[in-house]
């Protein structure tokens, strides 16, 4: 099965369903539709579409193709905003969207858009609804155009022992973000000297460890705000920000506004379908 999905462009696109649903830990989740299914995950779990298996994380992207059944693990509760799409082909151009993709902060907008379209297919149903229709399609193929330019993640680095550790640490920091990190230790623990790490870590990635660090942290709470009524302080010290100011300087330095105005801009609609 091929990394990719191929969604048809030139043809009309119906929306099934948009909404926000729960998942369950300790229970496999099985689908297999007729539609296109787009998630933004807001949990961990291995997810296999076809043959591929995937390591899910808070705020990663998923499109599967049709009638290719997904199977999840879930490792712990959470929620997904999901849409399933259905597409008429006519003409032969199609766009080319990565089955997983690891949001790197980007998750927010496409939940915005999401929401967007769950309002919309709501409007469906009242006086506007030529109007809604036609706003829905083109909503479709906004979110679908984004999803296609959006920033492919980089293949993992593969070479000698430093590149071996900059990998482990790229993975590490993503996944225990909400833990208390000292780029010393790390190095300590590699047996390798702990300036050297942090210079091929910048060469790698374009950044310093500690500004991955801090992005990760807020690319989830990002998602918290959008996907959760925990308060913000709940959402500080779930990644590793006890310290409400340094979180809100923290937030600013990512987002460009606090997290109270970020929740407020993004709020979407509470009674999706």
């Amino acid at each position: 099965m091929p990394n990719e999905c191929l969604i048809p462009w030139n043809g009309s696109m119906e929306l099934h369903n948009v909404g926000w649903f729960s998942m369950k830990c300790g229970r496999d989740h099985v689908y297999c539709d007729s539609t296109y299914a787009i998630h933004v995950h807001q949990y961990r779990c291995t997810l296999s579409i076809g043959d591929k298996v995937l390591s899910i994380e808070p705020g990663d992207i998923t499109v599967t193709p049709p009638f290719i059944e997904s199977r999840y693990k879930v490792v712990m509760d959470g929620q997904h905003w999901c849409a399933h799409l259905s597409v008429r082909q006519n003409g032969s151009t199609t766009l080319r969207l990565p089955l997983w993709q690891r949001a790197a902060g980007h998750s927010g907008a496409i939940v915005q858009r999401l929401s967007w379209l769950a309002e919309l297919s709501r409007m469906r149903r009242g006086p506007q609804k030529r109007l809604a229709t036609q706003a829905l399609e083109t909503g479709i193929k906004d979110m679908l155009l984004w999803l296609h330019f959006l920033p492919r993640k980089s293949c993992p680095l593969k070479g000698g022992r430093a590149i071996q550790a900059v990998n482990k640490l790229v993975n590490e920091l993503e996944k225990e973000y909400d833990r208390d990190w000292s780029i010393k230790t790390f190095a300590a623990n590699a047996g390798m000297n702990a300036n050297y790490i942090a210079l091929c870590f910048r060469k790698a990635t374009g950044c310093t460890v500690d500004f991955f660090l801090r992005r990760r942290r807020i690319e989830v709470a990002q998602h918290l705000l959008l996907s959760t009524t925990l308060r913000i302080k709940e959402i500080a010290c779930s990644v590793g920000i006890a310290d409400p100011q340094k979180f809100n300087k923290a937030f600013r330095s990512i987002a460009g506004c606090s997290p109270t105005e970020f929740r407020l801009r993004s709020r979407w609609p509470t009674s999706a379908i």
